[in-house]
Order: structure tokens, then sequence, then C-alpha cells
């Protein structure tokens, strides 16, 4: 587990390193520019982010013996595949790019190491690891990770969330932090109230 959580602390810092405020003194022109960049950027790394816990939910809704977790996973996996689309339909119209051509880069290649085959592979990761469960530990460890990679999500729509230039990405962002939010409290909920696991 403690890879997985290394992995998006690794996307989140790269994405910190592109969504940082422009220099003071900059020109209107460079500051309109590095906040369309904030922008092209965050939405490339939720495009895969989503797609992540897309694979994830599809687990839960098979194994999860609860039938709440089962919901919540449906839940999860129906309304990320539609935002994906969303997502991926912004980067084209907005700034004509796929989200794999819209991640961050520094001189050297993608910030943080973090490029599209980087993040397939770790989300192959978190199914792989998942897929080996069954039962109680199967729900448990859903419930951890999820849980983990929501917080990922509302602190990457927290960087933009005032800042993004188009109203819905800022509209898009406050919905992530408001439903991931309340959805990490119910599972956390869940995980005291089924397996006696407290809330950190």
């Amino acid at each position: 587990m403690s890879r997985f959580r290394l992995f998006w602390t690794s996307v989140l810092a790269a994405l910190a390193l592109t969504l940082a405020p422009a220099a003071p003194g900059a020109t209107p022109t460079r500051a309109q520019d590095h906040v369309a960049q904030m922008e092209r950027h965050y939405l490339a790394m939720m495009v895969f982010h989503h797609q992540d816990a897309v694979n994830m939910a599809e687990l839960a809704e098979e194994r999860a013996t609860h039938e709440e977790l089962r919901e919540l996973a449906r839940a999860i996996k129906d309304e990320q595949r539609q935002e994906i689309a969303t997502l991926r339909e912004w980067l084209q119209t907005w700034y004509g790019e796929t989200p794999e051509r819209a991640l961050p880069m520094g001189p050297h290649g993608p910030v943080g190491g973090m490029d599209e085959g980087m993040m397939g592979m770790m989300a192959q990761g978190h199914t792989a690891y998942l897929g080996r469960l069954e039962g109680a530990a199967f729900e448990q460890a859903f419930m951890n990770l999820m849980i983990g990679h929501h917080a990922g999500a509302v602190m990457m729509s927290q960087m933009v969330v005032d800042t993004a230039p188009h109203e819905e990405v800022r509209s898009f962002a406050t919905d992530v932090i408001t439903k991931q939010s309340a959805e990490i409290a119910q599972m956390r909920s869940w995980l005291d109230q089924w397996y006696g696991q407290p809330p950190e």
C-alpha cells in the first residue's frame, strides 16, 4: 500500500511545481499564460487520476460484500467516467490537446517522471493488488486506498479552485472537493463501523 501512496504523493508534488503562483512582477500576458498552463495540467492529471478510480470502483462493484459500498463504487464509476469525457472535451476545445500531451513537462521530460506510461502502470498495480483480495480484506483495502486517492483529488482541486481561467473548471474543482470529501468521511465511518478501524 505504501508505494501507492508514494505514487500519488509524487503526482501531487509534480503538479505543485507547475501550479506555483506566477513570479511577482510577471507581465499580464505571462500571468495569463501561467494560469492557463495550470488549468491544462490539472485537467490532464485528473483524467488519469479519475481513470484509476474507475478501475478500482469496477472491482469493488463486483467484490464488495456490503451493498452500501457497492452502491458507492457504482456511483464513483459512473460519475467519473462521465467526467473523464468532459475533461477530455475541455482540453481539446480550449487547448487543442489530449491528456497525454498536456501532462506537466520539464526540460528533461515529464515533471516528477509522471508520464502517462508510469501512471498507467501504477493504476494497473492498484487493480492487481485489489484483485488478489476478497471479502473483508478487499473492502478494507479498497476503502483505505480510495480514501487516499480521493484525498489526492481534493488536494489537486484546491490548487486550482480559485485560479482556473474557466468557470467550468472552477465549478468542477469545487464539486470534486465537496463530493469526494463527503465520500472520504463516509468510507472512514464504514471502516470504523464494520471493521473497528477508527477514523484518522
